[in-house]
């Protein structure tokens, strides 16, 4: 089986994609990838048979994007892929557009949705813009894997794609003996929290994410402004908006109550020393920072939205109204001051990692789709 795998950029694939090359080239496969900046990217060329490097446009019926279409069939046309595997939107929607007159030759297309943009709760024109290119790239789709309930929900009840074209997968995976926290030692901890200059009455909570204004950074320091004083956040990650949360932490009053930690390599560790992770986007499909929280025996505290909610229903963690900075400030508070409830509620989560959450099994499911879509 020859298999491309497609993003929008490298990081995406460096960030989530490289257990599934790892798998299937221990199994013999060619499994190529295409991204922006993926040729740059040391990690990717080491883990992929080949890569190529994309140009995207962020209009796909701009002259720009039809110049991707035909540079991506050219591709595609050259190397004779079997399955072509698509993730984040503008990549999948370029992408299937170019496969479209080859799937009459035997190329299968894959798309995994990690979050409609049409959801609930937004306005009825956007929805109705975005259900509509779905639907139009559902036509030349094969597969198209959901990974959240209220996305498999909806695309079965608008029929973005036939039935029997539309698969329900756990997320990407978490690989639950890495993010074990019986993996990372007292010593590790107590590093982290000399590191962050953290007191003994300080409690930490984590937010892994990008500072985009869609993970909503400001109000969660809003929340630590009008929480228990003994809370400190670690914002874990980077972005454009990093400099002006950073600002806004220092005029909330709350600067010295504030870690921004950049991009970090030893997201386990900082999670064992953590009481809880934050997770609250107006928008996600299935977020991997909660289940690494989960699969860590972390609880999450989260915005009931699409996803989130999923991951924390059944007492693993505190869900809160979407972009209700008091609301999340209350269960902060709470867990400071029920760190047993807390511990079980992590207990809980690190349970449900380990079922069909876990890579392994996702990745077998993704074995299986493979299987089944050569012998078609």
């Amino acid at each position: 089986m020859k298999l491309l795998i497609v993003t929008t950029v490298s990081a995406t694939l460096e960030a989530f994609l490289l257990p599934y090359a790892a798998y299937f080239r221990g199994r013999g496969h060619r499994v190529d990838a295409l991204a922006a900046r993926a040729a740059s990217s040391d990690v990717c060329v080491q883990a992929f048979d080949h890569v190529w490097d994309a140009a995207w446009s962020r209009w796909p019926f701009s002259v720009r994007g039809l110049r991707d279409v035909r540079r991506i069939r050219r591709l595609l046309r050259a190397e004779a892929y079997d399955i072509v595997h698509v993730h984040t939107p503008v990549a999948a929607f370029l992408t299937r557009i170019a496969a479209a007159p080859l799937r009459r030759t035997g190329l299968r297309v894959v798309y995994t949705a990690h979050g409609f943009h049409f959801l609930k709760g937004q306005s009825w024109w956007k929805n109705a813009a975005y259900l509509a290119l779905e639907k139009v790239a559902g036509r030349w789709t094969d597969r198209l894997i959901t990974i959240n309930d209220e996305d498999y929900l909806a695309a079965r009840e608008h029929r973005v794609v036939p039935g029997d074209r539309l698969v329900r997968m756990h997320g990407i995976g978490v690989d639950t003996d890495v993010y074990d926290r019986t993996r990372v030692g007292a010593s590790a901890v107590a590093s982290i929290r000399e590191e962050l200059s953290l007191r003994d009455g300080d409690v930490l909570f984590l937010m892994v994410a990008e500072f985009n204004a869609n993970k909503q950074q400001g109000l969660v320091v809003d929340a630590l402004a009008a929480a228990d004083a003994r809370a400190v956040v670690g914002f874990a990650g980077d972005g454009a908006l990093r400099e002006r949360i950073e600002a806004y932490a220092e005029a909330a009053g709350v600067g010295e109550r504030s870690r921004f930690l950049g991009q970090r390599s030893d997201i386990a560790a900082l999670l064992a020393a953590s009481a809880a992770s934050v997770i609250f986007s107006a928008r996600e499909g299935l977020p991997r920072s909660s289940m690494e929280s989960l699969s860590m025996a972390v609880p999450v505290i989260g915005a009931d939205i699409r996803g989130v909610s999923e991951l924390l229903r059944d007492g693993c963690g505190v869900l809160v109204a979407p972009g209700d900075a008091g609301a999340l400030a209350r269960a902060m508070c709470w867990v400071i001051e029920h760190p047993d409830d807390a511990t079980t509620m992590g207990e809980r989560g690190r349970e449900k990692m380990t079922g069909d959450y876990h890579i392994r099994r996702v990745l077998e499911a993704h074995s299986r789709l493979y299987d089944e879509l050569m012998e078609s």
